[in-house]
């Protein structure tokens, strides 16, 4: 957190400090500015008590349209899944995001972040807060054959078992890389074409 910055009223009807936030001084009639305490503006004045003053934003993490989830730092520390799109309001300064394309989706590859951050091209980096920001990261399903599940370039054992860990599970058809056959399940016609490639 950067360190209290003194601010003075300028000659103009507003008072402004170096990270670009600034308080109209007629909004508050009578008011005395103090100073800045962890990004809170405090206010003393003859008339009623002015409530601090909060430069916080709100961080949209939009993800409809990729295959990858993200990580939303502290103070969220919540996770934003493929598909959906969450926004996490009060946020001060700077917040890190990292993308978790392995864990949503085995042939899912990370392409680079849309949005105002600070390394488009890094799976995981941060942004500064200076207003509300929505960011995406664009992720795209990695070209594969269906018999090799995990998609490193083998069919083995590796995707025969996690064939096994989601036996007669069900759903939309090919919602999961697990369904090779795309019919819906998981069963043993799916181990059977992944048998009919191995060691491909």
């Amino acid at each position: 957190m950067p360190d209290p910055v003194e601010l003075t009223p300028s000659s103009t009807d507003w008072w402004n400090n170096d990270y670009g936030y600034s308080i109209k001084k007629e909004t508050y009639p009578g008011a005395m500015y103090m100073g800045w305490e962890n990004f809170y503006m405090v206010w003393y004045g003859t008339d009623p008590p002015f409530p601090p003053w909060e430069p916080t934003y709100n961080l949209t993490v939009d993800q409809s349209a990729s295959c990858c989830s993200v990580d939303v730092g502290a103070p969220v520390n919540a996770t934003v899944a493929a598909g959906t799109n969450q926004t996490f309001t009060d946020l001060e300064y700077e917040v890190v995001i990292s993308v978790n394309a392995d864990n949503s989706a085995p042939c899912c590859d990370f392409d680079q972040w849309t949005g105002n951050v600070a390394n488009p091209g890094s799976a995981s980096t941060s942004i500064t807060m200076h207003g509300d920001e929505t960011v995406t990261a664009e992720c795209s399903e990695a070209a594969h054959v269906p018999w090799d599940v995990n998609c490193d370039g083998d069919v083995n054992e590796e995707d025969m078992n996690l064939l096994y860990d989601h036996f007669g599970e069900t759903g939309d058809p090919g919602w999961i890389l697990e369904d090779v056959k795309e019919d819906g399940k998981i069963d043993v016609l799916d181990m059977i074409l992944v048998g009919q490639h191995w060691t491909e």
